[in-house]
């Protein structure tokens, strides 16, 4: 992709149980488009995405 979004900062919304892949496609999508994307949810801390009915990876929020 191109640096279409070079600088700019981009805020993906998701909170405990989302699925895995529903924002780490979006997010790696917005990386090669050059933006700096932010996990923002509805507390602090981290959120526990599932994969599948599984518990997934944790991920840090601002």
């Amino acid at each position: 992709m191109t640096d279409e979004l070079s600088g700019k900062r981009v805020a993906v919304l998701a909170t405990d149980g989302v699925e895995q892949v529903e924002p780490d496609r979006p997010w790696q999508a917005l990386v090669d488009a050059g933006a700096e994307p932010r996990l923002v949810n509805l507390g602090a801390g981290t959120i526990t995405a599932c994969d599948h009915i599984e518990a997934g990876d944790t991920r840090p929020s601002t």
